[in-house]
């Protein structure tokens, strides 16, 4: 009995060694319902279109029982000049994930390919518009999209050429599931993955310290529907409040910390509503002007008077309006009184990017916390 141990133990490890290294290879990934996972709300058809193994996709669906730091993924994506948006997820987890995709029908146009953090199953591309770029496709053929990805960055490659570098990702996992994504029904095919350490070199100048003008601290309330508006702005001063950070560019991007109570359905949301805010002490009573921009609509309050109320809905001023955030495209000047003031933004979301960015001109004589 005593000789057959060892051989049991090798046979252990020789199984252990093989099942770690699956994927150590570049290996196609079959497309059938053994090996991938949809979503409750994903529509998902296994067939065979234009002579090859393929998947007509429309949501997420997830490669069974993975879990990956860093690795190569590549996909093919029939396109079509119809507007569709095809591609591929990593490391997600608990409903966050990096997702990066091919907008069909935006062909030779700069934000033909976009990445996104997914926070709280809400995609944020109007918030990150720097992680886009010009592609064109082949319309009515396969497409071949690749990205090498690690912890923090990955490289995208769209028929053979680098398109695009993103040095910074913005999820909040650094590991977690792979999968294939569209928005709208696509053809996906010739899918594969090799688990492998991936190297991108940062091109990223050091970035300047963020000017101290920004509000970096805030205070937010949980997700209400846009029924309670009302309630809300008469309520506002009594809602229970956390505590929050915006980011290294002084974006705050909602969703991160807060879970929309209609999300994951793109255009189809319901509308919900947040309560942001901060306090600024004044030494004197003065004028003191303030940038700001927000996404989709908000209402500004100062000491619990309305000062302001704008739009910047996806579409809403031409059919190229993206409602990107920029930090400077707003400005009011606060008419603050001595002593403590609390500024309050409520903002109004449907889908594509929760977000806030807020500055003063100058610090002068005015203090944040």
């Amino acid at each position: 009995m005593k000789r057959f141990i060892p051989r049991i133990f090798a046979i252990l490890i020789i199984i252990l060694l093989t099942q770690s290294q699956a994927f150590s290879q570049s290996t196609k990934l079959a497309l059938n319902e053994e090996l991938w996972l949809a979503t409750e709300t994903t529509k998902v058809s296994f067939e065979t279109f234009d002579g090859r193994e393929a998947v007509m996709l429309e949501g997420d669906l997830g490669l069974k029982n993975s879990n990956y730091i860093e690795g190569v993924m590549t996909m093919d994506v029939y396109c079509t000049s119809k507007r569709s948006f095809a591609g591929m997820f990593f490391h997600k987890s608990d409903g966050n994930k990096d997702e990066i995709y091919l907008r069909q029908h935006k062909s030779n146009q700069v934000d033909a390919i976009q990445y996104t953090p997914v926070f709280n199953n809400e995609g944020n591309w109007q918030l990150y518009h720097k992680f886009q770029a010009k592609a064109n496709f082949k319309l009515n053929e396969w497409n071949n999209l690749k990205v090498e990805f690690n912890k923090t960055q990955a490289n995208v490659y769209v028929n053979d050429e680098l398109l695009l570098t993103i040095n910074d990702l913005q999820g909040v996992s650094e590991s977690g599931e792979i999968g294939l994504w569209s928005l709208f029904p696509s053809w996906i095919s010739n899918v594969s993955f090799e688990e492998t350490k991936v190297d991108i070199e940062n091109d990223l100048a050091i970035e300047p310290k963020l000017n101290s003008n920004y509000i970096t601290k805030w205070q937010l309330s949980e997700s209400y529907s846009f029924e309670s508006l009302n309630a809300i702005l008469d309520e506002s001063k009594n809602l229970a409040f956390k505590n929050v950070t915006a980011d290294n560019s002084g974006l705050l991007p909602i969703s991160k910390y807060v879970t929309k109570k209609s999300a994951g359905n793109f255009e189809r949301n319901a509308e919900d509503i947040v309560v942001a805010q901060f306090k600024v002490s004044s030494e004197i009573k003065e004028i003191k002007k303030m940038y700001f921009d927000y996404s989709d609509r908000c209402i500004v309050l100062l000491n619990g008077n309305e000062l302001f109320s704008g739009n910047n809905s996806f579409r809403l001023k031409g059919p190229q309006f993206m409602g990107h955030l920029n930090p400077d495209a707003n400005a009011l000047n606060l008419n603050l009184m001595k002593g403590e003031n609390t500024v309050q933004i409520i903002l109004i979301e449907k889908a594509n990017g929760w977000g806030l960015s807020a500055k003063f001109e100058d610090l002068e004589r005015i203090q944040l916390h």
